[in-house]
């Protein structure tokens, strides 16, 4: 929502309604997935189509906007090269087809920008690949890079989208009462009751030290 925010006509405001950890039988399903030298894949192609079927027959998710895959899965794309290197989603799907996958290695909590790219895509932003919204400019929708604001062409598209639907009677329209607020909280709040620094790297699981603010004793 904060790299979102910046956004006033319309303003976004988004609410998490749930989590939902999957099984490995139900990820064998939907997943496609490629392994070669001990490295497994993930093609988003087939997946992104495989798991949109999959969430039309959850109820769970029958009153929700955007329903995200969230995997620690690399991405590799056989059927094209995109911009989009950790995201995958259908261009202004929300109210139709409104899935998306998003990478995030589950420990430093990288995938928020895929998602929030993501999102803006799918309420019918473009990539900043053009002269007037440029790729090497540090926007949200330009790649790579850490985006320090929207586009103008951000901004226009996501007007436009509002716009075309103000007087339609369209999923975001039909607010639900539940949801979870961050209360302005920061991702690393959720691990003080674990060593945040053994999530930095797997290889070397270390302990913080004594007088770190995620020492454990």
């Amino acid at each position: 929502e904060l790299y979102l925010q910046k956004s006033r006509c319309p303003k976004i405001k988004l609410f998490l309604t749930g989590v939902k950890e999957t099984m490995k039988e139900e990820e064998l399903i939907f997943e496609k997935t490629d392994t070669e030298d001990k490295r497994t894949t993930l093609d988003p192609t087939f997946t992104l189509g495989m798991f949109e079927e999959w969430v039309r027959t959850k109820d769970d998710f029958k009153n929700d906007s955007i329903v995200f895959l969230l995997t620690s899965l690399m991405f590799y794309d056989q059927v094209g090269n995109g911009i989009s290197k950790h995201g995958y989603s259908y261009f202004n799907g929300v109210c139709s087809l409104g899935v998306g996958l998003a990478y995030d290695s589950g420990s430093r909590f990288d995938g928020v920008i895929h998602v929030a790219q993501q999102i803006a895509h799918m309420l019918g932003s473009p990539w900043d690949t053009t002269n007037d919204c440029p790729e090497g400019n540090r926007t949200l929708m330009a790649s790579p890079g850490t985006p320090h604001r929207l586009s103008n062409c951000t901004e226009e598209a996501l007007r436009k989208t509002y716009n075309q639907h103000v007087n339609k009677n369209v999923c975001w329209r039909k607010f639900q009462s539940i949801g979870s607020s961050s209360n302005r909280s920061l991702p690393a709040n959720y691990f003080r009751t674990e060593s945040y620094c053994a999530t930095r790297n797997a290889n070397a699981v270390y302990e913080c030290p004594a007088g770190h603010d995620y020492h454990i004793e």
